[in-house]
């Protein structure tokens, strides 16, 4: 039976497998870090800049133990510390103007990689979890097809900031009770050092996979950027 870590907004699941081959299947893990019982993931760029070493801070932490050369049991817990591919003692840097409960970098394959968090216990609303308020310089509406493709794009400085406080306002949901069907896009803030933070949203729940519902004042928004591209 294949089994698939997801890691959500709100905890981290494990698909049901047979007992008999619990202790040893191979697991599918995503490219996260966990540091300060916060989980974080690789940032898969649909938009923005790449980082560079200038963005790099303070070395906050480093590996400890690599999960996917070591671990084949279901039910094993991540710790702080663990990492899915990085090796043992690599180290783990902080990124200069943001908290490090949202962002954290570390080289990857030779690579400066960006890592954001996806679940940290203690996140009550958006704002717990992604560090944005005023940093945001314009968002894009993408289309769902590749991530990339920018269908509308707000630039209002009231607008963008009105969504934005939306977003950091929001309450920490569970997606599990949100229908994710029918029209989605990628919503793209591209932030003021050219770098920027992608996530799905299902318009008909008005979820964000940041793991939040936003208000209808969003949506709002949303609807006359692409109505008025159609036009």
């Amino acid at each position: 039976m294949l089994l698939v870590i997801l890691f959500t907004g709100c905890s981290q699941q494990i698909s049901p497998v047979d007992k008999d081959v619990q202790k040893h299947v191979e697991i599918d893990w995503i490219n996260f870090i966990q540091v300060n019982d916060i989980h974080y993931s690789d940032v898969h760029n649909y938009c923005g800049r790449d980082l560079t070493s200038a963005d790099i801070g303070q070395k906050v932490s480093e590996v400890k133990f690599k999960v996917s050369d070591n671990v084949f049991d279901t039910s094993y817990k991540t710790k702080d510390g663990d990492a899915a591919f990085l090796e043992k003692g690599t180290p783990i840097y902080s990124i200069k103007g943001y908290r490090t409960e949202f962002r954290l970098a570390a080289y990857f394959n030779g690579k400066l990689t960006l890592y954001e968090a996806h679940y940290n216990p203690k996140a009550k609303i958006g704002g717990d979890l992604i560090d944005i308020r005023d940093k945001v310089k314009y968002i894009g509406i993408n289309s769902e097809q590749d991530g990339r493709t920018e269908l509308a794009a707000i630039k209002d400085d009231n607008i963008v900031k009105t969504m934005v406080d939306n977003v950091l306002s929001a309450d920490i949901v569970d997606m599990k009770n949100y229908d994710l069907g029918g029209t989605r896009y990628f919503i793209a803030f591209h932030l003021k050092d050219e770098t920027a933070i992608t996530y799905s949203y299902w318009v008909n729940s008005r979820y964000l996979a940041l793991g939040v519902e936003c208000p209808l004042e969003f949506q709002n928004e949303i609807d006359k950027a692409i109505n008025k591209m159609k036009k």
